[in-house]
């Protein structure tokens, strides 16, 4: 069985499916729609019509045919949504996400709770940007799905990733934002604002990244290309997050900016985003979404092990339809051959067969066995999710009367590449580590410093110090443009004093770096 997975993440499977899917049900929801009304007209007609008796009852059999079409669409339609409902998930981060605590606590507590806090705390402090990054793959996406289920009831959510891209996207936005700040003042209500794959509008110069410490790959240099050169907006973003999530207060500085506003966003490039969002100091929270192993990886195997046993149980519950064959054809995204052989379970009555059984599993031997690794690469969480669907159709199409799922998920994992090579994946912790908000300490900064001073750097040692240099300075350029509009707090200013003196340090290596060569050029 071949797996259908697209270059971008996504699988074939899937794209086919759910278009499906939507289509149709679709398309027999107007048809029953519309069935219900010729019902209820028609009987108006049969009681009103001055017609014979013989008419009437004529009349009267092609309503009652119609009832029962009408319920066998039901039927149909509700085994299409039930199996729908099974393949795609729903509810907040808890409900749609396997294993991630980690990532899951750290949202609760730094966006999540204090959302939750502000409906009745007006003055809590609600961050302007979330950042959640990570390779393709890992649920980003999915978590902030989960996070527009999850804030529906203290929060306005509003999708703007489809608009990222147009000309007149921040004069969108600014009006997006003074309806935020009508909203908040008449219902007390915040707003946020989702964006995905903001790298697209936050991107740096390609000609920039060099001096910023980043190696750039082919896939890099594609996206800076394509989205490079976003100064305006990253300007505009830049001032805006350091007063969006303020509560608007009539007669306060810079209030035009406050809307009570936050900014939940992702990217699998932050590298590439620029230092200006990227470190705004204490505007930006970094939450990294990294690829799942040991722990997390096992569970969400069982994840997926217990979704599709969920979809087994949905199926034989139709074995009490008297319609089943014409509902089973209905459904989409099973091969016929598949639905053939549930057609003949529930025929010859060894339907209760149909199990995926979950528990008796060894996840944290499996989850071993899959790791990411140098060597190998890494399973994203989307390519084991078509390898759980993809074997459920294949343990389908065999004799799933007497079969077992597990054989039908080995032979289709088997036969699947690791979708995250060994280079991409060494990359992504890299730029992870790189991300972190670990200051360097002077101590190995200095270090550093002195390596480049005597050539002995090595080109990796290079880049993350580059990197360091970089992200220092936008920090301490940040809380100096603070601090000439308010005064900053006690954390902040020990934080600049920090700053300052790694800061220091730097200027005092350039400068020798600079004195050194001239001394050089004398010589000659």
């Amino acid at each position: 069985m071949q797996i259908l997975i697209n270059g971008d993440g996504s699988d074939q499977y899937s794209i086919k499916y759910n278009s499906y899917m939507n289509d149709n049900y679709w398309k027999e929801h107007y048809e029953i729609q519309e069935i219900g009304k010729t019902i209820e007209t028609d009987k108006k007609i049969a009681e009103l019509a001055d017609a014979n008796e013989e008419q009437k009852q004529a009349r009267l059999k092609q309503l009652e045919e119609l009832i029962e079409k009408t319920k066998k669409m039901i039927s149909y339609q509700g085994l299409q949504d039930a199996v729908n409902e099974m393949f795609s998930a729903k509810g907040g981060i808890m409900e749609r996400i396997a294993g991630y605590q980690k990532e899951k606590d750290e949202i609760g507590t730094k966006f999540v709770q204090l959302l939750a806090k502000s409906k009745d705390e007006p003055a809590t402090e609600v961050p302007g940007c979330v950042i959640l990054y990570g390779p393709t793959g890992t649920g980003k996406t999915t978590f902030l799905n989960g996070i527009r289920e999850q804030s529906k009831d203290n929060a306005e959510v509003v999708d703007i990733s489809s608009i990222m891209m147009m000309d007149s996207f921040l004069k969108i936005l600014n009006d997006m934002l003074k309806k935020a700040k009508v909203r908040y003042k008449d219902e007390g209500k915040r707003t946020i604002f989702l964006m995905n794959d903001a790298e697209k509008i936050f991107a740096i110069n390609k000609e920039d990244a060099p001096k910023m410490g980043i190696i750039l790959d082919d896939s890099d240099i594609k996206m800076l290309e394509a989205y490079g050169n976003n100064y305006k907006t990253v300007a505009h973003f830049k001032q805006l997050l350091d007063e969006v999530s303020k509560i608007p207060v009539e007669g306060a500085e810079n209030t035009d900016q406050r809307s009570a506003s936050t900014f939940f966003i992702t990217t699998n490039y932050p590298h590439l985003i620029h230092q200006d969002i990227l470190s705004r100091e204490g505007k930006a929270t970094k939450i990294p979404v990294g690829l799942a192993s040991n722990f997390n990886l096992g569970e969400v195997l069982k994840f997926y092990f217990k979704k599709m046993n969920d979809v087994a149980d949905k199926l034989k519950a139709f074995k009490h339809n008297p319609d089943y064959k014409e509902a089973i054809d209905g459904i989409a995204g099973i091969t016929d051959k598949g639905r053939e052989n549930i057609k003949k379970m529930i025929e010859n009555g060894t339907v209760d067969n149909l199990h995926v059984d979950y528990n008796n599993i060894n996840y944290e031997k499996l989850a071993k066995s899959l790791n990411p690794n140098k060597t190998e690469g890494a399973y994203s969480n989307d390519s084991l999710r078509v390898i759980s669907q993809n074997a459920f159709l294949d343990y389908l199409e065999k004799n799933p009367a007497e079969d077992d799922y597990r054989d039908s998920f080995f032979k289709v994992l088997i036969n699947t590449k690791r979708d995250i090579n060994p280079a991409r994946y060494q990359k992504f912790k890299l730029i992870d580590k790189m991300l972190q908000d670990i200051e360097i300490d002077p101590d190995t900064l200095e270090q550093l410093l002195n390596q480049k001073k005597m050539g002995v750097l090595s080109e990796k040692k290079a880049n993350l110090l580059q990197f360091h240099v970089e992200k220092i300075k936008t920090r301490l350029s940040s809380l100096k443009e603070q601090e000439n509009n308010v005064p900053l707090t006690e954390a902040q200013l020990k934080k600049k004093k920090e700053l300052e003196e790694l800061q220091q340090k730097i200027d005092a290596n350039e400068k020798n770096v600079v004195e050194t060569n001239i001394e050089d050029d004398d010589d000659i």
